[in-house]
């Protein structure tokens, strides 16, 4: 392996573990935050460089940043605030699309948020 290859993966070692500081930090800033759920970077290798000898590995990346959320409480805890409103789930609900902008109302699933990395090889 070259000295640029090497240098490479240290590089994408530096930015996972940022990006891991980053989500502990967030993590910690936010703990006392009302309705504030603990995320979790979702770290996984690197697809490996395949040789005639065998593979050579080439780091870990970032893949996702994960919530960790329970539906049972989150469902609970919206049911509670719309009826402290006087609304019911269907009505509170429907206030809410209502005031949201046309490219928010299908949002993408809350348990994963996709990172991209942008490693490049040497």
């Amino acid at each position: 392996m070259s000295l640029t290859g090497i240098l490479s993966i240290a590089r994408t070692a530096m930015n996972t573990a940022q990006t891991a500081v980053q989500v502990a930090s967030h993590n910690i800033s936010n703990a006392q935050t009302e309705g504030y759920s603990r995320q979790t970077a979702v770290i996984e290798a690197t697809p490996p460089l395949r040789y005639p000898y065998g593979s050579l590995g080439t780091g870990a990346q970032v893949a996702t940043i994960q919530r960790s959320r329970d539906a049972l409480l989150d469902q609970t805890y919206r049911t509670d605030a719309g009826a402290a409103a006087g609304l019911g789930w269907s009505a509170a609900s429907a206030a809410t699309t209502r005031t949201r902008s046309p490219s928010l109302r299908n949002p993408a699933p809350a348990a994963t948020t996709r990172v991209s990395g942008g490693s490049g090889s040497g």
